[in-house]
């Protein structure tokens, strides 16, 4: 009777599996970072350290500059706030229109792409004739 039904490990092992790919795919398909977020992953996946060293002198630099306090101070209110209005005004309307167009579109498709399911639930579970696919990270051992 067991020899039928998969053991509690391996249907974890499969549920485990089909979340990585799930994970993964999604991952793929994020690609609305552009260039810098193509560079910048390829970054983190080369040189890990690297990147991890240049994410602290960024946080160090942006504590110890302090640009929320510059962001307060009304005199760069002043300042800044009649230009960009005035560039603001000067924008088309159909630009506008436009840019919010491509964001409710965008917003659309990733509301639609999670409300898709990516397989049906009834193929989660392995089949007693199939192994189980291998994952990308081994299994611990019992021993250990």
């Amino acid at each position: 009777m067991s020899a039928v039904l998969p053991s509690r490990q391996d249907a974890a092992v499969a549920r485990l599996v089909l979340s990585r790919q799930r994970l993964h795919g999604a991952l793929q398909q994020r690609s609305g970072a552009g260039t810098a977020g193509a560079l910048l992953g390829h970054l983190v996946q080369t040189h890990p350290w690297l990147a991890a060293a240049l994410a602290l002198a960024a946080g160090g630099l942006l504590s110890r500059l302090r640009p929320w306090r510059w962001v307060l101070k009304s005199d760069l209110w002043k300042a800044l706030l009649p230009p960009v209005m005035a560039g603001l005004a000067t924008a088309p309307l159909g630009a506008w229109a436009g840019v919010l167009l491509a964001l409710l579109r965008q917003a659309s498709a990733v509301a639609a792409a999670a409300a898709a399911p990516t397989a049906p639930m009834a193929d989660t579970a392995p089949s007693p004739h199939t192994a189980p696919t291998p994952s990308a990270a081994p299994m611990p051992s019992k021993n250990a």
